[in-house]
């Protein structure tokens, strides 16, 4: 091996050892159980020399001849640059640490994987999350006391609303998820720390409540784009992105009229309407979904547009209590994590305590169309099948072990349009207006985050689009529209998967050109940046 070749391998392992040890819920995802029970240090020290470490690190990716490598290679040296830029932007110009308290969050309280993957016994499992809990009130102590006093009011509500969450979620389910772990001292020591746990969560909420909202919080065009760059490694200005999320939305908005027409004449209202009455019922909505997946993976195979391995299967799920805001969701093991683990795909079920009246707009909002797209989504060939392409398809731990939203987004997006293309809605136009529905809310998404960070709209502003351009109720619009404000990258949906358009119509145009082909590669590449999915897909060689 060449000079070049083992200077990028040292580099890209230690751009994966930085992130793990700056990061160690990131390891821990990944499947890296090492970091079980691990807390990074916090603090200004910390984040300057965290900061450091990037500069050196950028400076010594940049200094790769990226000639001298194959297509792989390439790759790994694209992600490994994506990777460092983009934690910087978010240490430098988001100041993510001292300015969205959902940082420390998904640092320090995620404790999912401990309590739902098995992969070590379950008394070794058990023992890690004490370890973790009983550190976390000290640790989100210190995340609080860096906290600005002054906080954007989106990251600030959602932040206090997680929290809160994840101490009802370690109280209400963890035991209970976990069953009896055969060690009266462990269960007892377990009980102590999922309260000590629970409590500091609470307290958490309690110091980012103390501290001031502010609504005026917003990127600016500037800002927006280079977050997009260091992000995704594409360069575009608040003009160009405006126009495609205007041309998307014309499109889409003249498809759902034309596709309501055959529902039955009555408008987009009416449509969706008969949309909202096919639903599954409260007791059958788990083995529904499982039968569509059944259905949906034979759909795939036999279309033979993608590769899905028939041995590898997503099991259905009610969504713990501290996820149950989403409707639907894909929850893969890490790649370091031990083979066979089971792939999960949560659904969320009628609650306790709901009203039938509440019950009944669940299962309306989940009818059996609309589930059915979002299965198409998060699994058959959505996130599952990237999931399970990314991990074997040989890629560096660099290009497995982390994930970047445009093509990971942008893909399952993709693949929803794909499934009408390739005649999954074929003489059923429900399924065909719960595509449009979703691309149209996807669209809104990609049109409020750029009003309300470059143009001056407002979060009513933003409602408004929302009710309007997606014909969703006000209080889902209203959420829609406050997401931009603490997500403001969320058009990722809607643009990754017009990348992923031009990128196929580019390589149709050559001889030939295989849809299964493009399909495995763009998958095969794991699960990368947009520039990084762009070379790979496009590259000759």
């Amino acid at each position: 091996m060449s000079e070049t070749h083992d200077r990028l391998a040292a580099l890209t392992d230690r751009t994966v050892a930085g992130i793990f040890a700056s990061n160690p819920a990131a390891a821990r995802q990944s499947g890296d159980h090492r970091f079980d029970g691990v807390f990074a240090d916090t603090g200004e020290a910390a984040m300057a020399g965290r900061l450091s470490e990037l500069d050196a690190l950028a400076a010594g990716l940049e200094g790769i001849d990226a000639s001298d490598l194959d297509l792989g290679e390439r790759a790994d040296l694209g992600m490994a640059r994506r990777l460092a830029a983009d934690e910087r932007f978010r240490l430098t110009e988001l100041r993510d640490p001292w300015h969205d308290p959902q940082w420390a969050l998904w640092r320090g309280a995620d404790v999912f994987g401990y309590v739902t993957r098995d992969y070590a016994p379950l008394a070794e499992r058990a023992a890690a999350l004490c370890r973790h809990l009983e550190q976390l009130p000290g640790w989100l102590d210190a995340a609080a006391g860096m906290l600005d006093a002054e906080l954007p009011s989106g990251p600030r509500a959602q932040a206090i609303e997680a929290a809160t969450g994840y101490a009802s979620f370690y109280r209400d389910e963890v035991r209970n998820e976990l069953g009896d772990l055969g060690d009266v001292a462990l269960a007892r020591r377990l009980d102590a720390a999922i309260d000590s746990g629970a409590a500091a969560c609470e307290a958490f909420a309690r110091a980012v409540e103390t501290r001031r909202g502010r609504d005026d919080d917003v990127l600016g065009e500037a800002r927006f784009c280079a977050m997009l760059e260091a992000q995704e490694g594409v360069r575009e200005t608040a003009a160009s992105l405006i126009r495609q999320a205007d041309a998307e939305l014309a499109r889409l908005t003249a498809a759902t009229a034309e596709v309501a027409d055959q529902v039955g004449g009555g408008g987009v209202d009416a449509a969706f309407a008969a949309l909202e009455a096919e639903h599954p019922t409260a007791a059958g909505l788990l083995d529904t979904t499982a039968g569509m997946l059944d259905r949906l993976r034979d759909f795939w195979i036999a279309s033979g547009v993608v590769t899905v391995d028939p041995e590898v299967h997503c099991r259905v799920r009610a969504t713990p209590a501290f996820m149950s805001w989403v409707t639907a969701a894909y929850d893969s093991p890490g790649p370091l994590d031990p083979p066979g683990l089971p792939h999960n795909y949560f659904v969320t079920p009628v609650q306790p305590g709901w009203s039938d009246e509440q019950a009944d707009q669940w299962l309306r909002h989940l009818n059996l169309a609309c589930l059915e797209n979002i299965s198409v989504h998060e699994v058959y060939p959505g996130h599952f099948v990237h999931a399970v392409c990314g991990m074997r398809g040989g890629a560096a731990l660099v290009r497995r072990a982390f994930w970047f939203p445009a093509v990971g987004e942008g893909w399952a997006h993709y693949t929803e349009q794909l499934a009408v293309e390739q005649g999954l809605a074929d003489g059923r136009p429900l399924l065909h207006l719960a595509q449009l529905q979703d691309a149209l809310l996807r669209a809104c998404r990609f049109r409020c985050t750029l009003g309300i960070h470059t143009e001056g709209m407002s979060v009513e502003d933003g409602t408004r689009l929302f009710t309007e351009g997606a014909h969703i109720p006000r209080l889902a619009a209203e959420r829609e529209a406050m997401r931009a404000t603490h997500d403001p990258m969320y058009l990722v949906y809607t643009y990754g998967k017009l990348e992923i358009l031009r990128w196929r119509e580019q390589l149709a145009a050559r001889p030939r050109f295989s849809l299964r082909d493009f399909h495995d590669r763009l998958l095969g590449c794991g699960f990368v940046s947009l520039d990084v999915a762009r070379d790979y897909v496009l590259a000759t060689a």
